[in-house]
């Protein structure tokens, strides 16, 4: 059975020269074990309990806005280093193509 779980992490949020402090959604989607991550900001250590003990098999990014992306590659750090997960990422470049 699916399940959705909902997580809110602080930050902030930069462009242009500005910088803001932020709440952030975090979307876990799956079910008793496996999971998927819609956006990862801020605290990749909250994240990674909200997925517990499920293999996570992707952390997606809705956009490429710092405070949605600026977690992703320390979460999959954080699931290798705990060996729950060959995870890695795919990084966007600043015209918006993706390198592995």
């Amino acid at each position: 059975m699916l399940t959705v779980n909902h997580l809110v992490t602080s930050g902030t949020f930069s462009l242009d020269g500005g910088t803001w402090d932020v709440d952030n959604n975090v979307w876990v989607l799956g079910d008793d074990a496996e999971c998927v991550v819609i956006d990862a900001p801020h605290d990749a250590d909250a994240i990674a309990a909200a997925v517990g003990p499920r293999r996570l098999t992707a952390i997606l990014c809705t956009h490429a806005h710092d405070d949605h992306i600026d977690a992703a590659a320390a979460l999959a750090e954080v699931r290798r280093r705990t060996g729950r997960d060959r995870a890695f990422v795919l990084r966007l470049r600043h015209d918006h193509r993706l390198d592995p």
